[in-house]
């Protein structure tokens, strides 16, 4: 079923691979805005922010298992099914959990938590490997911005969404539609899979390498360097942004508490992604466009400048202002850039060295802060990880230039292979 509608920015070949992606960018960014703030404010009711950094540690457990098996079935199944079954996985726990809500136990509010954090690492890691799967580098510098540009339109009608929705059908319920999202996601993906099944092919270079146990195909992945720079440069972000998302929480816990605190979330979330909205529209493709580098450097110099404040004054003001900064820069510039930066690896190994950065080191590097949390939460002051914060988004930039380079050597060695098309690239290449 071919479609016919106009779409601007996208051409009459891409238009099914366009509107599946939309659809999914919509679904996997309203439900993941949607389980974290079920589960923070399920976790943080009941239990405060003295427990908080012990999550931080429990996260990577439960998704760095989830992104193993993800990868491993990688190499046996196609991607869409891989997706598909998943989508399904993480809705009927969805439903599961908000029934066994009903249970005062407080352990489901924990699992509600753990979930919150699956729900956002995991779709999205299905989302990104299924957007690099349909889409080559230079159809992503266009795309990225209208796809993003749904995704964030999504986000904020859950953000109007989750206050009244939770007055009436109390927080546990918010589940419910984390698991009807994620089954649209499923959709979605299916839909293409029935009009253009060869983009969701699994490349043969996968199954012949089928033989190699896991442990070696993830150590071959770690040899090469733009896998390697890229792990880096990911587990630095992550420290970073962990360190200002429990400066967040453990701040906001301490105002707020119960369905305010609900309410404080969702309105937090509604401005957070309407400046979004605006980005992904008017910025995003423009900067891709342009200079790749500058983009990669935007949200660590703006991290250092928020974090510096927090540091200086110790005010919740600069603490909401430095995780507004996160959450609006992290969703629309730098995510869209990230994504440029994983499309200089070789398409048969992107969606295991997705699962490896995404799902395995990024959460471990999460579980290093918690365990660092847990150290000094009751010996420092809030306000004092700020500092952290800017000596990593120093760190930060140095690893962004080094791995802008290495991308930049990857397409220039990938011309005879046609990994980009050079005459539609618009990024000046300087290299001799």
């Amino acid at each position: 079923m071919a479609l016919s509608i106009p779409l601007p920015y996208v051409e009459s070949t891409e238009r099914v691979r366009f509107v599946s992606a939309f659809v999914g960018a919509m679904c996997v960014t309203s439900a993941s805005l949607i389980a974290r703030t079920a589960g923070d404010t399920l976790f943080l009711s009941s239990y405060g922010r003295d427990f908080l950094p012990y999550m931080f540690i429990g996260t990577p457990l439960v998704v760095s298992v989830l992104s193993y098996a993800f990868g491993t079935y990688l190499r046996k199944f196609a991607l869409s099914q891989v997706i598909m079954v998943a989508c399904v996985f993480l809705a009927s726990c969805c439903m599961g959990l908000s029934v066994a809500l009903a249970h005062p136990w407080g352990g489901f509010r924990i699992a509600a938590y753990f979930l919150g954090d699956l729900i956002v690492y995991g779709s999205m890691l299905l989302f990104w490997s299924f957007f690099g799967q349909i889409f080559n580098s230079r159809h992503a510098k266009r795309l990225l911005g209208p796809v993003g540009a749904g995704g964030t339109f999504a986000c904020i009608l859950a953000g109007l969404l989750v206050g009244p929705y939770t007055q009436r059908l109390g927080t546990a319920n918010l589940l419910l539609l984390v698991a009807l999202l994620l089954l649209i996601f499923g959709g979605a993906v299916f839909y293409l899979y029935r009009n253009e099944p060869s983009y969701l092919q699994t490349p043969p270079q996968d199954r012949r390498e089928t033989k190699v146990s896991n442990l070696g195909y993830y150590t071959r992945l770690v040899k090469m360097v733009q896998v390697r720079n890229l792990a880096l440069l990911v587990v630095v972000a992550t420290v970073a942004v962990t360190l200002v998302d429990y400066q967040f929480k453990a701040s906001v816990q301490s105002v707020y508490q119960g369905q305010t605190l609900a309410a404080f979330f969702g309105n937090f979330y509604f401005a957070t992604n309407v400046l979004t909205l605006l980005i992904q529209v008017f910025l995003v493709s423009r900067l891709l466009q342009g200079s790749l580098l500058i983009t990669l450097y935007i949200l660590p110099v703006a991290l250092l400048v928020g974090s510096l404040g927090t540091s200086l004054t110790a005010a919740f003001g600069w603490i909401v202002a430095t995780k507004f900064i996160v959450q609006t820069a992290t969703f629309t510039i730098d995510n869209s850039a990230l994504q440029i930066l994983y499309l200089g690896i070789r398409k048969q190994s992107y969606s295991q060295a997705r699962a490896f950065i995404d799902g395995i080191c990024k959460p471990l590097a999460m579980g290093v802060t918690g365990v660092v949390l847990v150290a000094v939460s009751d010996i420092l002051p809030i306000h004092s990880l700020a500092l952290g914060v800017s000596a990593l988004a120093i760190i930060w930039l140095a690893l962004v230039r080094k791995t802008y380079s290495v991308y930049v050597k990857g397409l220039i060695e990938g011309l005879g292979t046609r990994l980009f098309d050079l005459p539609q690239e618009n990024t000046a290449l300087h290299h001799q």
